[in-house]
């Protein structure tokens, strides 16, 4: 089953990099490009699921390719499966393709079209990784993605000041949390000389032992990450970029900031 996890990343990455090649002019292809592979990925997800939850719903963890090695260390692309990614990503595709399906129309003859759908689907991919992330180093690719595509939707219409303002912004408020994110992953290497894998920190707590056994790095590494997600969730005393990031489309603000985005601070906990 592990086999299965990486393509569930590769296809909407696929569909990103096909849009790319679509004439600006093709609204009906543009959409159709995106659309249908979400269609298919949920679709895939849901039959995947079900053989899965048959199977008794196993934790999957895939080992992907060693990016950096040493005899201390080892970092590489691990993807991982459970519970809160089946969930997530069920939950995810359904919106995205609500909200491609809508904005078929509510975006027609924009100027932007094409650069509309292909930041939406660079998103889903930026999500599709952080939902199978394996380990921090492989969320944090992810949760990159999800910013750069946040400003560039934000700032969507260009030709105005203010979007483009409340853009930058908004992304100055996003480099906090991804400072905080490099200081956890950097802390967590520190403390466990390795790259820690959520399938090693689930099989922790299955056992019963005690991952964090030092009082300050059982109280600093949790904190920085619930920062983190306070940020990112917009949270008091983060929440003033929320409305400032309704500046762009009523459809991406809304699988952004009203349903996908704001919650991934809730995944990352």
């Amino acid at each position: 089953m592990s086999t299965f996890i990486p393509l569930f990343v590769l296809l909407p990455f696929i569909s990103f990099l096909t849009g790319l090649m679509i004439p600006a002019k093709k609204e009906k292809i543009i959409f159709w490009a995106s659309a249908i592979p979400v269609l298919l990925h949920l679709a895939i997800h849901l039959i995947f699921g079900a053989y899965w939850i048959s199977n008794g719903c196993p934790e999957i963890h895939f080992n992907g390719p060693v990016l950096y090695k040493t005899l201390d260390s080892e970092f590489s692309i691990d993807f991982f499966y459970d519970r809160y990614a089946a969930i997530y990503l069920l939950v995810s595709a359904l919106l995205s393709y609500l909200v491609l399906v809508f904005s078929r129309y509510y975006m027609h003859r924009e100027k932007g079209y094409k650069r509309f759908f292909n930041n939406i689907m660079f998103f889903y991919t930026g999500l599709c990784v952080i939902l199978f992330a394996g380990n921090l180093e492989t969320l944090f690719v992810g949760w990159e993605i999800i910013g750069v595509t946040s400003f560039f939707l934000i700032g969507f219409y260009r030709d105005r000041y203010l979007p483009v303002k409340n853009a930058l912004k908004v992304v100055s408020l996003y480099r906090i949390a991804d400072v905080l994110l490099l200081l956890g992953i950097w802390i967590c290497h520190h403390y466990f000389s390795r790259s820690i894998t959520f399938f090693d920190i689930n099989a922790s707590h299955k056992t019963g032992g005690i991952l964090i056994d030092d009082a300050t790095y059982a109280l600093v590494i949790p904190l920085i990450f619930v920062v983190i997600s306070m940020v990112k969730s917009a949270q008091f005393p983060f929440s003033y970029w929320l409305p400032r990031a309704l500046e762009g489309p009523t459809t991406s603000s809304a699988i952004f900031y009203g349903s996908l985005s704001s919650h991934i601070g809730v995944f990352l906990l």
